[in-house]
């Protein structure tokens, strides 16, 4: 059964196919990357986000939000 957090997208400034979403259900920020995962939400809207499994996540340090450390891939 999939896992599905919601939260507010932030998009990288940088690169406007990467972004987080802040979600208080897991404690840190969640990494959306790419434009499939972002489909055509935009910077401020209110997401919903499948959690994948582990083995499927970029590690941490590959991906971390200037807010959050220990960010997740999604």
């Amino acid at each position: 059964m999939p896992v599905c957090m919601q939260g507010l997208l932030r998009v990288n400034r940088f690169n406007p196919y990467e972004g987080w979403v802040a979600s208080e259900g897991v404690g840190a920020d969640i990494l959306v990357s790419g434009r499939t995962a972002m489909n055509r939400a935009l910077e401020g809207d209110v997401v919903a986000v499948e959690l994948l499994p582990e083995d499927q996540c970029a590690p941490a340090a590959a991906s971390a939000s200037p807010n959050s450390p220990s960010s997740h891939a999604s």
